[in-house]
C-alpha cells in the first residue's frame, strides 16, 4: 500500500512538472507569435505599420469609400535632406531622428488616421472620411508644426529639420491604391521642388511635367555625345578700373528641337540623375580650353567654373582637375572653382581636406551666393578660400538703408579682414555699382556691365577695351 501511494505521488508530481512545461512552451509560443506579428506588420525601428499593412488598409478604405461614397486622402511625407543628415551624423543619428519624428507624428495625428513608414525617410498618412479638402491642409500643417522644435541626433547636438508633404484625395486624384500613392509621391516631389517645408495637392499637370522631365532626361543623356552643350561667359569687372579681369563659365543647352534650354530647366534633372558629374567635367574641360584660347589672343583672363555639391564629394576630384589642367596645358592659377555654402557646411573636416588638396594644385576657390543662410565663421577660418561672392538677393536692395546694406558691409569687411576678395553678383544699375564700389567690393558681375557672352563676343569685348 505504501508503495502504491508513493507511485501516485510521483505521478502527480510528474504531471505538475509536465503542466508547467506546457505552460512555459505555450507562453514562449505566444511570445514568438507576437514577435512574428510585429515583424510582419510593423516597422522595427519606429513601431509604425509597414508599407504592406498600409497598402492593405488603403484597400479596405477604398472598398468602403466606393460603397458609401466617402472621401479620403493619402499624404506622402518626406523628411527633407535626410541623406545629408545620415551622411553627417551617421546611421545612429539618422535612426534617432526617425524615431523621434515618428513619436511626434503619432502624437500629432492620433485622431487623424493611420501612419506608416514607407521607406528610409518616407512616411504615409491615411486620413479617412474627409468632409472637406481643407481638412488635409490642416493635417499637413500639423506635420509641419511638429518640426519647429529641434531634433537631438547626438547627445548635445540639435538640428532643425523640415518636411515636404504631398496630398492625393480620393476620388479626384486616383481610383486605385497604386494611383493614389503614385500621385501623392508626385505631389511631394512638387513640394520639395517648391522649396521644402510645405505641402502640395496633386494636380494632373504634375504628370505632364513628369513626362516632360523624363523626356528631357533621356535627351540630356545624349546631349554630351551629340555636342549640344556650349558655354557662355559672364565677364567679371574690376570695381575701380571697370576692366574685365575674369569670367564665369555658364553652360547652355542647344536642344535640336526645343532650341536653347536655360540651365534652371535642366540642371536639377542633371543633379537628380547623376548626370551632373560628367556634364560638370565637360564644363571644366571646355572652360580650361577656352582660357587657353584667350591667352593665345593675348588676354590672361582666369575662368571660374561652378562645382555642384555632388561633384565636390565625388571621389577623385583632385585627380580630375589635375588631369584637365594638364591636358589643356593651363596654369592652375587661371582656374577658379566656385562652390555654394550648402556644399561646404556638412562634414567640415572632410570638406577642408578636399579644398586643401585642390589649392595644393594651385587653383583658386570661391564661395558662391555667400550670405544666403549657411554662413559660418568656423568654415571661413578653416577653409583655404580666395573669394566670397555676395548673393544677388542682397545686391538687389543694397541702395536701401536696411538690413541688406548692413549685411553687404559686414561681408566686405569680413572678407578683407580674412584677406579674401569680394565679388558682387547680379549688379544691374549704375547706382548699385557705385554703392558696392564705395563699400569696398573688389569686383563686379552682372547685366549692368555685361550679360553672359558666347566665346566670340567675349573676345570682341576684351579687344574693345
Amino acid at each position: 500500500m505504501v508503495e502504491k501511494d508513493t507511485t501516485i505521488k510521483e505521478l502527480l508530481a510528474r504531471n505538475r512538472e509536465l503542466q508547467e512545461q506546457l505552460s512555459f512552451y505555450a507562453h514562449e509560443l505566444e511570445s514568438s507569435d507576437k514577435s512574428l506579428t510585429q515583424l510582419a506588420y510593423y516597422d522595427t525601428l519606429t513601431g509604425l505599420m509597414n508599407r504592406q499593412v498600409f497598402y492593405r488598409t488603403l484597400e479596405h478604405t477604398l472598398t468602403r469609400s466606393r460603397r458609401y461614397g466617402e472621401l479620403f486622402a493619402v499624404l506622402a511625407v518626406n523628411l527633407d535632406k535626410f541623406k545629408t543628415i545620415n551622411e553627417t551624423y551617421g546611421v545612429e543619428g539618422g535612426d534617432s531622428l526617425l524615431k523621434e519624428f515618428s513619436r511626434r507624428l503619432t502624437g500629432a495625428l492620433v485622431n487623424n488616421g493611420y501612419i506608416a513608414r514607407m521607406g528610409a525617410d518616407e512616411f504615409g498618412v491615411l486620413v479617412e472620411r474627409v468632409e472637406d479638402i481643407d481638412e488635409c491642409a490642416v493635417v499637413a500643417q500639423k506635420i509641419n508644426d511638429i518640426m519647429k522644435q529641434p531634433f537631438e541626433v547626438r547627445p548635445g547636438v540639435d538640428i532643425h529639420v523640415t518636411t515636404s508633404v504631398g496630398i492625393a484625395t480620393y476620388p479626384t486624384a486616383g481610383q486605385s491604391v497604386e494611383e493614389l500613392m503614385k500621385n501623392a509621391d508626385a505631389a511631394v516631389a512638387k513640394a520639395k521642388e517648391m522649396g521644402h517645408n510645405g505641402f502640395q495637392y496633386y494636380s494632373e499637370q504634375y504628370d505632364v511635367d513628369a513626362r516632360m522631365r523624363l523626356s528631357l532626361e533621356k535627351d540630356l543623356r545624349e546631349a554630351l555625345e551629340k555636342h549640344e552643350f556650349e558655354l557662355h561667359y559672364q565677364p567679371i569687372f574690376d570695381a575701380r578700373s571697370r576692366k574685365v579681369v575674369a569670367a564665369e563659365a555658364l553652360i547652355r543647352w542647344r536642344h535640336p528641337s526645343q532650341g536653347m534650354i536655360p540651365p534652371f530647366d535642366f540642371i536639377p534633372i542633371a543633379e537628380k540623375s547623376g548626370l551632373i558629374v560628367p556634364i560638370g567635367k565637360w564644363v571644366m574641360s571646355e572652360a580650361c580650353a577656352q582660357c587657353v584660347r584667350l591667352r593665345r589672343e593675348g588676354f590672361s583672363v582666369p575662368i571660374a567654373v561652378n562645382l555642384s555639391a555632388k561633384q565636390f564629394r565625388e571621389k577623385g576630384l583632385r585627380d580630375t582637375v589635375k588631369d584637365i589642367l594638364y591636358e589643356n596645358n593651363l596654369d592652375p592659377r587661371f582656374l577658379t572653382l566656385e562652390l555654394t555654402e550648402g556644399a561646404l557646411v556638412h562634414d567640415v573636416e572632410r570638406c577642408r581636406e578636399i579644398l586643401v588638396s585642390l589649392t595644393n594644385i594651385g587653383v583658386q576657390i570661391s564661395v558662391d551666393d555667400f550670405g544666403t543662410g549657411y554662413s559660418s565663421l568656423t568654415y571661413l577660418k578653416k577653409f583655404p578660400l580666395h573669394t566670397l561672392k555676395i548673393d544677388k538677393s542682397f545686391v538687389d536692395d543694397v541702395l536701401q538703408e536696411n538690413q541688406n546694406q548692413n549685411i553687404v558691409r559686414f561681408i566686405v569687411d569680413l572678407a578683407h579682414n580674412l584677406k579674401l576678395g569680394v565679388v558682387a553678383e547680379g549688379v544691374e544699375t549704375e547706382a548699385q555699382y557705385e554703392c558696392l564700389r564705395d563699400m569696398g567690393c573688389d569686383k563686379i558681375q552682372g547685366y549692368f556691365f555685361s550679360k553672359p557672352l558666347p566665346e566670340k563676343l567675349l573676345i570682341a569685348l576684351l579687344k574693345g577695351q
